[in-house]
């Protein structure tokens, strides 16, 4: 429940399928122009339309290698949010339930801070982008829905609940 949960919250970031099909479409034009200018070149006598056909080629071929790097370049990002984001799915199907206590190193592994709002209140922020948060970031982001949230009986002296909260980055 809550790995479906934090897809939900995460779809736009793990959804760049546009890009994947823009990528493989130009990729595809690609190996086909280089194609066509390799069987032209290849023959020994070449004529005037070849040659031009040629320098064509050689156009197309930049335009398309500068196209293809650009869309690389903006998939790239989209890519290590979404290694970050399938590391933290794991870490959480990777808890055995029912557990007494959450190991240290999973909550390393799945919140990036916890943050003490007051005794009675704290909100656990899940970075699923691998960006720096700053403080405005996280008033701002503590006030989106949370991905769950909830009460359990306090430790501490004078304080009889917790109320706490997880919050995606």
């Amino acid at each position: 429940m809550l790995v479906a949960k934090f897809d939900k919250q995460v779809h736009k970031r793990l959804y760049n399928k546009a890009l994947e099909r823009k990528l493989n479409n130009l990729g595809n034009d690609l190996r086909s122009y280089k194609d066509q200018y390799f069987k032209v070149i290849k023959n020994t006598e070449l004529d005037p339309a070849a040659i031009a056909l040629i320098n064509e080629l050689e156009d197309i071929i930049i335009k398309k290698n500068i196209d293809y790097v650009r869309i690389e370049d903006q998939a790239l990002p989209q890519q290590t949010s979404t290694s970050r984001v399938k590391e933290i799915k794991k870490a959480i199907a990777s808890i055995e339930l029912p557990m007494a206590v959450l190991p240290i190193h999973k909550v390393k592994q799945i919140f990036d801070k916890i943050v003490i709002v007051d005794q009675e209140n704290y909100v656990f922020i899940i970075n699923s982008t691998n960006k720096s948060l700053d403080k405005e970031t996280l008033k701002k982001e503590a006030e989106i829905n949370p991905l769950l949230e909830s009460r359990c009986k306090a430790k501490n002296k004078g304080v009889e609940f917790v109320n706490w909260k997880i919050i995606v980055v």
